[in-house]
Parts: structure tokens; sequence; C-alpha cells
């Protein structure tokens, strides 16, 4: 099973209403945190909030129709993650140094990569001793009691498959407008939103994975697949953008070209990937997709009484 699946995220058969369901898998992905941050060592911990924070966001955007404490909770979720951003930030950097060595052919590039690791490694060592990880994660524990508090009284108006339904098909029409504009302009800032939304994407196919298992189990992992892809071509984007920035401290620019030239090449070949991953999951138009997706809950609820 997946992460998402281990405090139950998914709609079940028991579920009484549309507000038992959100409140019962927002407090088991709230609770699925919390442990992390008593349980895992600091790195660990700050992993699984953020990846909780993107199943909870994507949660509350099935239902967002129908919530009307939608922008609040959306906001508390967001101050949660926020805060740890910038320890990951400086860990995605190195990362994204030591995946591009990986890849160098010409002994420049690796030369160069080799010289701004030892930069940024330097770099994250101070703000290590300075950032208080600790401190953060006390923080994220408070505001997830808070969270998980504020749960309790979320409601939905309506039943049926209006409110999943427009939620689902807002996020579909996202990911194809996302990705006319990502692949016909190819800028970072449009892949990044394609990526955004093709994770609350894949959590839409894991919470209605009742509704045909085998259906949801084939197209969640192709949307995982570009949600992950696509989160490699923002973290080469923000890594180049970060050179440029302070290219002084790395190398002059004749140095450093060959380093560019290699993460162009890298985030073309994910880019080519999303567009094959686009072509597999976005065949169908908004209306097409969420009237095949609306005959599968007719199926399932009938099935249910």
């Amino acid at each position: 099973r997946s992460w998402a699946e281990s405090m139950g995220y998914s709609l079940n058969a028991q579920g009484r209403t549309l507000g038992d369901a959100l409140r019962r898998i927002a407090r088991g992905q709230i609770a699925e945190a919390v442990a992390a941050i008593e349980e895992r060592e600091p790195a660990g911990a700050i992993h699984e909030v953020r990846r909780r924070s993107k199943t909870l966001r994507g949660l509350i955007r099935l239902f967002r129709t129908g919530f009307d404490d939608f922008a609040d909770a959306d906001a508390a979720i967001r101050a949660v993650a926020r805060p740890l951003s910038a320890t990951r930030d400086a860990k995605v950097m190195l990362d994204t140094a030591e995946f591009l060595a990986r890849q160098a052919e010409g002994q420049a590039a690796r030369a160069m990569l080799k010289r701004i690791h030892g930069h940024l490694a330097s770099e994250r060592e101070v703000e290590r001793q300075g950032e208080g990880v600790a401190e953060l994660l006390r923080d994220a524990r408070e505001r997830l009691g808070q969270l998980d508090q504020s749960a309790t009284l979320w409601t939905v108006e309506g039943e049926g498959w209006q409110v999943p339904g427009e939620g689902a098909a807002i996020t579909y029409g996202h990911m194809l407008a996302d990705a006319a504009r990502a692949l016909a302009d190819r800028r970072p800032e449009d892949f990044h939103e394609l990526r955004k939304h093709g994770r609350y994407h894949w959590c839409h196919a894991r919470l209605l994975r009742p509704l045909w298992p085998e259906e949801m189990d084939a197209r969640a992992p192709v949307a995982d697949d570009l949600a992950h892809g696509l989160g490699q071509h923002h973290d080469l984007a923000v890594f180049i953008a970060r050179l440029e920035q302070d290219g002084i401290h790395f190398g002059t620019g004749e140095e450093l070209a060959p380093v560019f030239a290699l993460a162009a090449r890298e985030s073309e070949a994910l880019e080519d990937r999303a567009r094959l991953l686009c072509g597999r999951l976005l065949a169908e138009t908004v209306d097409a997709f969420i009237e095949r997706w609306h005959a599968l809950w007719q199926n399932w609820e009938a099935a249910r009484s």
C-alpha cells in the first residue's frame, strides 16, 4: 500500500456522509504527520510532514465546492508546511548537484559540480547550525494540533457525486490547461503548476479508488510519475537560477557553461517524459472525463445500497 493509504486515504462503503469521509481522512493524515514528528529523526519528520500536507491539500480540493471552510483549511495546511521548506530547499540543492554529477559525461562538468557541491555543503552546514530544526518541528506539531481540532468541525454541504465530481473536474481542467501551456511554451513556472495539479489528481485517484480499484491503480502511478518528474524539473530550475544569481561564488561563466548545458539536457528529457505521461492522463475532455467517473460513482453507489 502507498503511504497515503496507511490511514485509510480513500472513501469507503461505511462512510455515512461526505463530511464523515472528509473528517476521517483528514484526521488520519494529520495523525500520521504528528507521529512522524514524534517518532522520526528530523529530516524524515520534515519530509513526512510536507508529504502529508500535500495529501491534505489534495483531499480538501476534492470537496472544495461543498466545503465552506476550504480557504481557511488550505491556509492552515500551508502554514504547517511552509516554515519547513527552507530546510528542504538546502538539501534539494545538494541532491540536484549530485544528480547532475551522475549524469555528467565530461570532466569539466564533473569538476565544476564537485566544486559547487562543496560550496553548497559548507553553506548548508552553517544554515543547519542556526536554523533550529527542533523548534520548527515543535511549531509544526502545535499547528497540526490546531488543525486537527478544526478538522473535527469540518462539514460538507451536499451529498452524492456533485461535490467530489466538481472537485475532480476542477483539478483535471487545471491539468489540461497547465499541460497545454507548459508543453507549448516550456516555461518552468507552467511545469510547476502542472506538477501541483498532477499531484492533486493523484490524490483524487487514491481517494476515489473504491469506484474502480483497477482503473485508479493504473491511473494513480502515472500521475505520481508525472508529479515526481516535474518535481525534478523544478529542482533543476531552482538550481540553475541559483547558479545564475550567485555564479561568481562557484566559477566563471565559461566554467559553468557545461553545467548549464547538462541541466538543460536533463530538463528537456523530463519535459519529453511529461509529454508522454500527459498524453496518457489527459486524453479526454473535462466533460468526457467527469462523465466517465460519474458513471463509476453511480455503479459504486448502487453496489453499496
